[in-house]
């Protein structure tokens, strides 16, 4: 990852965060007596400012449409995006949000689903398969039907090519 996380956020400050295409992670603390705070180092996987103490609930992008980090935070809160959230921030739960910025970075949403242990476990969407999805929808948009079917001849053939 090549951009630096936004220093963590307690929910309700929602409109702090930037109007920008972003992926977001909404998160509460670990253990309770210690702050969700920025770390200090970069990791190698997880780029720099990644928060201490704290654990994922959800992992959320804001790439399609005119949505974004603080219009996505927003309806969480309101309920009307994922309603465990919405249910925990009614009830004044210790919840915080950190976002990184860039389309590049919104795109790696699907890899934080697959690579965390645990995983986030507010995700309940297929977001692997959404990813796949928007992506094929991107890479044949505005292609030349004589193209496109030329590279899905080359592609199953590929996936029908097995050496051993």
């Amino acid at each position: 990852m090549s951009s630096s996380w936004s220093d963590p956020l307690p929910i309700r400050d929602y409109l702090m965060a930037p109007r920008e295409k972003e992926l977001y992670q909404i998160e509460t603390s670990v253990i309770d007596s210690l702050p969700v705070a920025s770390a200090d180092s970069t990791d190698q996987y997880l780029g720099e400012n990644f928060p201490d103490n704290f654990f994922i609930l959800y992992v959320g992008q804001s790439i399609a449409g005119e949505s974004t980090i603080r219009a996505r935070i927003a309806a969480h809160l309101r309920g009307r995006g994922n309603r465990y959230i919405g249910g925990l921030a009614a009830i004044g739960y210790p919840l915080y949000f950190v976002a990184q910025t860039g389309r590049e970075a919104a795109e790696m949403e699907s890899l934080f689903l697959v690579g965390i242990d645990p995983a986030p476990i507010f995700n309940s969407r297929d977001e692997t398969r959404r990813s796949s999805l928007r992506r094929y929808r991107e890479t044949f948009e505005g292609m030349p039907e004589g193209a496109r079917d030329r590279l899905i001849r080359i592609a199953s053939v590929d996936d029908e090519f097995d050496p051993y």
